[in-house]
């Protein structure tokens, strides 16, 4: 028992003083993890706030109205964007590293054109849809009206996440954070404050939609700033089948990832009651705060897994990697302890009937630690070519959760499906770090971690 205490005290020591060392040798990219930390603290704060004031002046069944039709949105913006986000950025993040701007502007324009077509087709359909989506899907009819104002924000929203992702691309991750991680919820903060309280539902659409747009005004001005290089091009050359060739897998993996994060909700809307989506929907976006961590690693790193692996420097992708599990590691720690402790005090803030999904808190709490603990493993897959694997781990788990989520969430409604939300996350990402290790040999250098 001594020697295992010795070798586990051994293990944080070196844990630590790996971090410390890392501090001292990689400032510049922490530094830049910082102000990208602050800036998705500032969204993921206002947001936060959004919610409160969402829960506190609609209640649990309008809150769970509200949900649905955000589920309705994050549905169709995955098929506006047909997976061009994380191809974009690839694209991007090599070809600017190597100063070939007409490639650049090459990605941006056919990246462009393909999601503007797809969105508004997407748009077209849903909103003539809504009808059948509000009656015979989640038998709500007063869904109608939330669910066709919402399409308004469908080809703005896929289009500012583009900007977004390009300017990730571009190694101006702190612009890319605003655009996409603050813009809308700090704007829809201040809407809703006005909109809310006077009409209802629509009100908080309303204000989320108005964000949106103006969220793409902002990633439209940054952009054009960031890229004085492509202005003036006579042309811009990139190949469409290339571009083409990278997103469609990706587009999958997309769809799949959303079959898994809005399976619940949408289980729930077509089984349960909204006040049940209401105190679910609640609980799974307080604890995307821990999750927001994981997301700013994943807005430095990216860029950088997709330059290192273009140069061919795999210990500098490997150091990178390993770098932000550690620092993670520490940094969830305190989030996670204060979920698990204290969940009916956290999520009293949103109203005293929300302090009923305290058990779904601690459950989800669970698999967002196990995702954060596993780092940026989706990311490293498919900056470095391999998102066909990625596709694969998906499409497998996917079948079993989705399978899951529909007989536990019938069964025993939103704890069944917290339970199956945290198991997938699981699952998940032990087999995603399986695949890093069998393609990229990642953790050969880990003995070094113990040393």
């Amino acid at each position: 028992m001594f020697a295992k205490k010795v070798v586990i005290l051994g293990f944080v020591k070196q844990y630590f003083i790996l971090v410390s060392n890392e501090v001292r040798t990689h400032g510049d990219i922490l530094r830049e993890s910082g102000v990208v930390f602050l800036l998705r603290l500032l969204g993921v704060a206002a947001g936060f706030g959004f919610n409160v004031v969402l829960a506190r002046v609609l209640g649990a069944e309008g809150a769970g109205l509200y949900f649905l039709a955000v589920t309705v949105l994050a549905i169709a913006t995955v098929f506006g964007r047909m997976g061009l986000d994380s191809a974009m950025l690839r694209f991007v993040a090599s070809n600017a590293a190597l100063g070939r701007w007409e490639r650049v502007a090459g990605v941006y324009r056919e990246g462009f054109l393909s999601a503007i077509v797809a969105s508004m087709v997407v748009t077209g359909v849903i909103f003539v849809g809504a009808p059948f989506l509000a009656s015979r899907v989640f038998h709500e009819p007063l869904l109608v009206t939330p669910i066709r104002v919402i399409t308004l924000a469908i080809t703005p929203f896929s289009l500012f996440t583009l900007y977004a992702e390009m300017l990730k691309g571009l190694k101006r991750s702190a612009a890319g954070v605003v655009v996409q991680s603050v813009s809308v919820p700090l704007l829809g903060l201040l809407l809703v404050l006005v909109l809310a309280p006077r009409y209802g539902v629509a009100g908080a659409v309303i204000a989320y939609v108005s964000a949106v747009f103006i969220a793409l005004a902002l990633g439209a001005f940054l952009w054009r700033r960031a890229v004085p290089q492509i202005h003036g091009l006579s042309a811009s050359s990139f190949d469409r089948s290339v571009l083409w060739a990278t997103s469609m897998p990706l587009f999958g993996v997309s769809v799949i990832n959303l079959a898994m994060n809005w399976s619940g909700t949408l289980a729930l809307g077509i089984w349960a009651d909204p006040k049940d989506v209401g105190l679910y929907g609640i609980a799974n976006r307080t604890v995307m705060l821990l999750n927001f961590i994981l997301a700013t690693a994943n807005v430095i790193v990216s860029p950088r897994f997709a330059d290192q692996f273009a140069r061919g420097n795999r210990q500098g992708l490997t150091s990178l990697f390993l770098r932000s599990v550690a620092v993670m590691g520490v940094v969830s720690l305190i989030p996670v302890l204060l979920f698990i402790s204290a969940p009916s005090f956290v999520l009293s803030l949103f109203g005293h009937e929300f302090a009923a999904a305290s058990p779904l808190l601690v459950i989800l709490v669970i698999g967002q630690f196990v995702n954060v603990l596993a780092g940026s493993v989706g990311p490293l897959l498919i900056m470095t070519g391999h998102e066909r694997v990625l596709q694969s781990i998906m499409l497998r788990s996917a079948l079993v959760f989705v399978v899951l989520t529909i007989y536990l969430t019938y069964s025993y409604g939103a704890i069944g499906a917290a339970f199956a939300s945290t198991v997938n996350l699981v699952v998940l990402n032990l087999l995603g770090l399986y695949a890093v290790q069998k393609h990229l040999h990642i953790f050969e250098c880990f003995s070094r971690f113990l040393k």
